[in-house]
């Protein structure tokens, strides 16, 4: 009998271990994904103030000045 109540300690032991293992990589999982989550909301904000920076009529001049720079480059 004795052995059995080791047998099933061991057990229970080897399951706690294992939870406690799998709460941990849930929480790192979780930490990636809200990091992530930041580093795209930077990056938006990033783009959206990149954007606001030239209304849309000097976005169009811009985008001709380009494109007549890139067929004198080209031509």
């Amino acid at each position: 009998m004795w052995k059995w109540v080791q047998r099933l300690i061991e057990i229970i032991r080897i399951f706690w271990g294992w939870r406690k293992q799998d709460q941990q990589a849930q929480k790192q999982a979780q930490q990636q994904v809200e990091a992530k989550i930041q580093e795209i909301g930077h990056e938006a904000e990033m783009a959206k103030e990149r954007v606001e920076i030239l209304p849309d009529s000097d976005l169009n001049v811009e985008l001709r000045r380009l494109q007549q720079r890139a067929k004198e480059h080209s031509g």
